[in-house]
């Protein structure tokens, strides 16, 4: 069990990856603050008011954007025959370097992100121009929670990619997201579906709500649950084989 796990290891690694990761993302983590605050100059310019649910899907969208890219961006080098030996060569187990990705990526980082954006939103609504109102932070409630465990299993896509693709890693990675879901929404609608002549007319609804419309709903819950919990799943204990099979190459 020492061999697999030990608080030791697992501590000295979070710190070394932790202030690795600082150095590698500090400057990508100011561009994507700074475009909050190109809006906000362009608002000004304009003289355009921008209220917390104006503004809320627009952080939500670069926070998303910054989340995913983050594995890409600290591990991007791992599996590359020279630069990736380094990490190869990291005494620590793979579930050991496994488990502190997940706290980067996921977790430290992104969370610092957040608090970065809302701390500058709170900035911005506080200098004279009235352009932002009010302040985000204290519309915050449980849907966040919500949309965090969302992207949290989008990620484990981006994790896959990083440990999958040798090169232009994020670009194949969000092209095999998009046809894998295309694939699965045509299985959904064909496959499934109670009344194909139906779907046509469900443009102005929601994807979810139309699903539940048009769709037996014992398998709609069933491949829902696949699709949602069990896709992320088998993609995180591929990203964890992969890790593992780069200690042995």
């Amino acid at each position: 069990m020492d061999n697999i796990l030990n608080i030791g290891r697992l501590w000295k690694l979070l710190r070394k990856d932790v202030t690795e990761f600082y150095r590698n993302t500090i400057m990508v983590s100011l561009a994507f603050l700074g475009v909050y605050v190109v809006i906000w100059l362009f608002s000004l310019v304009l003289g355009i008011g921008f209220d917390v649910y104006s503004r809320g899907p627009v952080l939500i969208f670069i926070c998303a954007v910054y989340f995913l890219y983050l594995p890409f961006r600290a591990y991007g080098y791992a599996n590359d025959r020279r630069k990736g030996i380094t990490y190869a060569m990291l005494p620590a187990s793979f579930v050991e370097k496994f488990i502190i990705m997940l706290l980067a990526c996921s977790f430290i980082y992104p969370l610092l992100f957040v608090a970065a954006m809302l701390l500058v939103d709170t900035l911005l609504v506080l200098l004279p121009g009235d352009t932002f109102i009010n302040m985000l932070w204290k519309e915050l409630d449980w849907s966040a929670l919500e949309l965090y465990y969302r992207l949290f299993m989008i990620q484990s896509a981006a994790y896959f990619g990083t440990f999958f693709f040798k090169r232009h890693k994020a670009a194949k990675t969000i092209l095999c997201f998009m046809l894998v879901n295309l694939v699965i929404t045509c299985i959904f609608l064909i496959g499934f579906a109670k009344d194909i002549s139906g779907i046509i007319a469900i443009s102005e609804d929601s994807a979810r709500d139309a699903f539940l419309d048009y769709i037996d709903d014992t398998w709609y819950n069933v491949l829902w649950g696949l699709y949602s919990i069990g896709g992320p799943a088998v993609l995180y204990i591929l990203s964890l084989l992969k890790i593992k099979n780069l200690q042995l190459r």
